[in-house]
């Protein structure tokens, strides 16, 4: 949960490019937005527009709309966290895809990685992302609506509705350029096998929802010392690979003319990691906003799930939905119209 309190800071990490803010304990600061002030950690307040979340929760389709009421659209299976899950993931393939039509940035990144290449800024301004199970697709590109599509959530079109393409692709034997969204509460057991047998011809978005500190985690010896690790999904996906020989048989197999016949450990490794960073991508290494997006929605989702909030507070902008908002550390407000989303704000 978010709130708008100060901690003790004891230190702020850099490494690898990736800065973390530690707090009194060691501990990572979950807040990717806390600033320093006289040596103490101070959240912003967040203000959030309750219209964009209930278009969200709609857009994705979780939501919908009878003569007597809007429903969840959706069986709560008895596994709530299952459950959650599953929904969770049309909600960030419908927050990608409004963070790419929000930021310019945003969309240029996906759209490289989805193409995989560095695009000119100019050829990625014409397209723009879709997704294959969203409701806005389903109106207003409807040959693109597929929520069964196994390989893409998300696309890129242009004003003729043509797709992009991947690199090296063309429109008769090539593949569109897509991104598949994953989330997961323990994203490196959910994509291994998938990254191991080449399941996706399209890069994977992941959003690690268990893992809000990020990419630093501190080692703590019985001795009294301790020692900072770097460690990111690839050295994670890395580290499991190679201590199974399965796992690097197949790879291999499937991928002989990326890997080669040189494979000494250390070539291996060094070429799996460059493997492996063109086809996962962790979402806080492209749009840190979208992953705390999809974490506020993921709360409420829970909301849903467990009956404490029902999708009536969501259409309506209920009192019980605002309380609970604001117990997160969220103040309502209008859209920002520089950056029409979930923003934030300095106290």
């Amino acid at each position: 949960m978010i709130t708008n309190k100060s901690n003790q800071v004891r230190s702020i990490v850099v490494a690898n490019g990736k800065a973390a803010v530690l707090d009194a304990d060691g501990t990572p600061i979950r807040h990717s937005d806390s600033i320093l002030e006289n040596d103490r950690i101070v959240a912003p307040y967040r203000y959030v527009n309750p219209s964009q979340i209930r278009g969200i929760f709609v857009n994705s389709g979780i939501i919908r709309f009878e003569e007597n009421g809007a429903f969840l659209n959706f069986v709560i299976q008895e596994s709530s966290s299952r459950t959650i899950m599953s929904q969770l993931g049309k909600i960030a393939e419908a927050v990608i895809v409004k963070r790419c039509a929000e930021s310019e940035e945003s969309n240029y990144e996906m759209f490289c990685i989805a193409t995989g290449k560095r695009a000119h800024r100019k050829t990625a301004r014409q397209f723009k992302a879709i997704g294959t199970g969203l409701i806005d697709t389903k109106i207003s590109h409807n040959q693109h609506y597929n929520p069964k599509d196994t390989q893409r959530d998300i696309l890129f079109v242009n004003e003729g509705d043509v797709p992009a393409l991947m690199s090296n692709a063309t429109l008769l034997a090539g593949n569109y350029a897509g991104l598949q969204v994953k989330t997961s509460n323990e994203i490196i057991n959910y994509i291994l096998s998938d990254v191991v047998t080449v399941r996706y011809c399209v890069p994977m978005i992941c959003l690690p929802v268990m893992d809000v500190s990020g990419s630093v985690w501190i080692n703590r010896h019985v001795n009294g010392g301790e020692t900072l690790q770097v460690v990111n999904i690839y050295d994670k996906l890395i580290q499991r690979i190679v201590r199974n020989k399965n796992y690097t048989d197949k790879l291999i197999e499937k991928n002989q003319d990326f890997f080669g016949d040189d494979l000494s450990t250390g070539k291996f490794e060094s070429r799996l990691y460059e493997y492996l960073r063109s086809r996962v991508y962790d979402i806080r290494d492209i749009d840190v906003a979208a992953f705390e997006e999809v974490m506020i929605m993921k709360d409420l989702l829970e909301q849903l799930v467990h009956g404490k909030l029902g999708p009536g507070d969501l259409m309506l902008e209920s009192e019980t939905l605002k309380s609970y908002l604001m117990s997160l550390g969220l103040w309502i407000a209008a859209p920002n119209v520089e950056n029409n989303n979930l923003h934030m704000a300095i106290r």
